[in-house]
């Protein structure tokens, strides 16, 4: 006997009971023919989907522009030497890390796939989404089967990329090195080191001038080749010389 609030009574009469009664294994899945007027189930199902999708994804995105920020980085650190005091503008720089960058992203992506992967199932069993998940009778591969798809689609995307976009990004970088070579020749010879130039090396001692064309106390050791024994002409400009 139940007594609410506003003083309604109600009775539960138990007529008979059974006690550890054996329950058939399919006891608690749920069959759509027993409901031919369930109409609700396919469209919370698509909801779930965006639902789980659009959570990873946001996460994707994020620690991919993070990862790919730091390895852009670290990618200007490691030219470094190539491309600071060469007297580069702005806009030069930004294109070489621009072609440089999509040789980046088959490094980035399976890491950035990794952590948001950790994080978004991480935080749905922190927050015991995947028991509710399990107690309407959704599984677990019933639940992943959305970023299944996901993921063929960007493996698809990224073999696309790699085949076509990478190539594209290598020669553009390529062929800007060698025209800024070409129109600053100063730019690769470092002052107080021999620099490898084709068949010769060259030091100097310093640079200065109109874009910095003139050197001060040029050493070329000229290579030559006679069968297989490498020799080096030693040459030493004293006065000052034009790149």
């Amino acid at each position: 006997i139940e007594v609410g609030l506003n003083g309604t009574i109600t009775t539960l009469t138990i007529n008979s009971m059974e006690i550890n009664k054996k329950l058939s294994s399919d006891f608690f899945v749920f069959d759509p023919s027993d409901y031919p007027n369930y109409y609700i189930n396919e469209y919370n199902l698509k909801i779930f989907d965006r639902y789980i999708i659009s959570l990873y994804l946001k996460r994707l995105v994020s620690i991919f522009g993070i990862c790919m920020l730091i390895f852009i980085v670290q990618t200007f650190w490691l030219f470094i030497d190539d491309l600071a005091g060469k007297g580069l503008d702005f806009e030069t720089i930004f294109k070489f890390l621009i072609y440089y960058s999509p040789k980046l992203i088959p490094i980035v992506l399976p890491l950035s796939i990794l952590l948001a992967s950790l994080m978004t199932f991480g935080d749905f069993a922190e927050n015991y989404e995947f028991a509710a998940m399990k107690s309407t009778g959704i599984s677990l591969i019933r639940c992943l089967s959305g970023l299944f798809i996901v993921h063929i689609m960007i493996g698809v995307g990224s073999y696309y990329f790699s085949n076509h976009v990478i190539p594209y990004g290598e020669l553009k970088s390529y062929n800007l090195r060698r025209n800024l070579a070409k129109l600053k020749p100063a730019i690769a010879i470092r002052e107080g080191i021999f620099n490898d130039l084709g068949q010769m090396n060259i030091k100097v001692k310093r640079k200065y001038g109109l874009e910095q064309r003139l050197l001060e106390d040029v050493i070329i050791h000229e290579k030559t080749i006679d069968h297989k024994t490498l020799s080096y002409t030693h040459l030493t400009l004293p006065t000052k010389a034009y790149v």
